[in-house]
């Protein structure tokens, strides 16, 4: 038998989460619009959405890194210190969920905000969005090769016929709402 228990603690409150996760879902839904999905996190763009696709990134990035930086009035080390009450408390039930009773030892509160303080100056400093990277997809027909190269190159034909297909029946679909 195996058992997993996770414990989240968050600095920001439900509300600014749930902003930052909006801006990531944004980046979600511009990938699928300017891609297609070869799966596990793969995706084909051509070449010419790249710059689109690049400019849409740095305009979350943008508007996150605003947002941070409003949520915690630029100054990351007042920010965490300010809330150095609520981060023990959360600590500490943590450690007694996990303990029974106690508190957790000073010096391990004082590594964690240390680590805290420092993810938020990079996520300050950087972007809330993931790098992405580029590659470009080759496809061989030569009989030796491995057949498993063309798993990719199927997987973007069978997304292009399904986009137009749907494409086709959405707009059907309007059309007949809209009558």
């Amino acid at each position: 038998m195996t058992q997993k228990t996770q414990y989240r603690i968050s600095i920001l409150s439900q509300d600014d989460l749930n902003t930052i996760e909006r801006l990531k879902n944004k980046n979600e839904d511009g990938t699928e619009k300017m891609s297609f999905s070869l799966g596990d996190g793969v995706y084909w763009m051509p070449d010419s959405v790249r710059q689109l696709y690049h400019n849409e990134i740095q305009h979350i990035n943008s508007e996150g890194s605003t947002k941070l930086k409003a949520i915690m009035n630029n100054d990351v080390d007042t920010f965490v210190n300010s809330n150095r009450d609520k981060l023990r408390r959360d600590l500490d039930n943590m450690y007694r969920a996990v303990n029974g009773n106690g508190t957790m030892n000073s010096e391990d509160v004082e590594s964690i905000l240390l680590e805290l303080k420092s993810r938020l100056k990079k996520a300050l400093e950087g972007n809330i969005l993931p790098e992405v990277s580029y590659s470009s997809i080759l496809f061989r027909d030569d009989n030796d090769s491995d057949k498993g190269s063309w798993g990719q190159g199927a997987t973007l034909l069978r997304s292009i016929a399904l986009f137009a297909r749907d494409s086709l029946v959405i707009r059907h679909t309007l059309l007949v709402v809209y009558r």
